[in-house]
């Protein structure tokens, strides 16, 4: 149960962080690193916090495989957001300052 924990304190705290950095932007460097940090401090929980619970919940003899569907799944967003983003950013006409 410590990994789920674990990962809900780290998901709320990342989250909260993104929803800060436009305004942390807004009021200049140091402020937005440190929001940053805060936001990389609750990401960072994510991995050991789900191998934890893999421990936890999937069989031994399944838990390879479950380690790699969450790696390749992290992979995954990574590729789709880099893909994606571009674009969305020219639709919405976010600024780029």
């Amino acid at each position: 149960r410590g990994g789920r924990d674990v990962l809900t304190a780290g998901l709320t705290a990342w989250s909260f962080f993104t929803v800060l950095t436009p305004f942390a932007a807004h009021m200049g460097a140091i402020p937005l690193l440190l929001c940053r940090a805060g936001l990389g401090l609750g990401e960072g929980v994510a991995f050991p916090a789900v191998h934890s619970m893999i421990a936890d919940y999937v069989p031994q003899s399944r838990q390879s495989t479950a380690v790699g569907i969450v790696t390749a799944g992290s992979y995954l967003g990574a590729f789709l957001a880099f893909l994606i983003s571009p674009s969305l950013i020219v639709y919405l006409d976010w600024p780029a300052t």
